[in-house]
Order: C-alpha cells, then structure tokens, then sequence
C-alpha cells in the first residue's frame, strides 16, 4: 500500500496486517456507507467502488489529497459538534482504530460511532 506511507507512530499509528486488512476490506463491502475513524490503512485497503462510499476520518492530513471527498479532518478530543452534519444518522457501518485504548478515549469514540450509525448500523 505504498499510497498509504510509512507509520507515524508520535501519533499512535501502526498498520494492520496484510490477513486482517483483507478481512476488513471484505467487511466493509457489503455496506452502503462507511465511516473509518482513525483507520487509513483500511482505507487504503479498499476497492475503489468500497472507497466511493467511504469516509475517512483521520487527524493526520496527509491522507486528505488522497482521499479528496471522502476525507474529514478528525480530532477525537473536539467536541461532537464538529462531526459532520450532513453524515449524522447516515452511516451502516463504523470502524475505529482509537489512538489509545483508555477508557476516556475509547467513551469519545463511541459518541462518534454513535451520532454516525443509522438505525440498525454496525
């Protein structure tokens, strides 16, 4: 995935495997839109057709070229209020990748997860 670059681990980011990226590669497939919060190398494990209705939510800017439309600046400690109207109740499927796995942080993701998910999403 030479697009999605090296790990940039003052940030907390290390990639998944080749075998779990394929499985969330095939997990997302069947689902009409997606949000990825803090998950680029999933992104960038997905088909192009997967991609179109995907949104990466990501702290780090480098990927937002990459990504164009798809892409919203993600800052878990922001408050709710700056995630994205127009996605609000939108998505079937949400996967994260939390910076660190802390009680605190792991609670604001899942208020992310939760504004996100429309009814019946996973």
């Amino acid at each position: 995935m030479e697009e999605l670059g090296q790990e940039d681990h003052s940030l907390a980011q290390y990639w998944y495997s080749p075998s779990t990226l394929r499985l969330l590669a095939q997990i997302c497939k069947g689902h009409q839109r997606i949000a990825l919060l803090s998950a680029p190398s999933v992104y960038f494990a997905l088909d192009p057709g997967t991609r179109e209705r995907t949104f990466l939510f990501e702290f780090d800017r480098r990927w937002e070229q990459q990504a164009g439309d798809s892409f919203r600046y993600f800052d878990y400690r922001a408050p709710i209020s700056h995630v994205d109207d127009q996605l609000l109740g939108s998505c079937d499927l949400a996967v994260a990748d939390p910076p660190q796995i802390l009680q605190s942080v792991v609670d604001k993701y899942m208020q992310v997860i939760r504004v996100l998910l429309a009814p019946g999403g996973k």
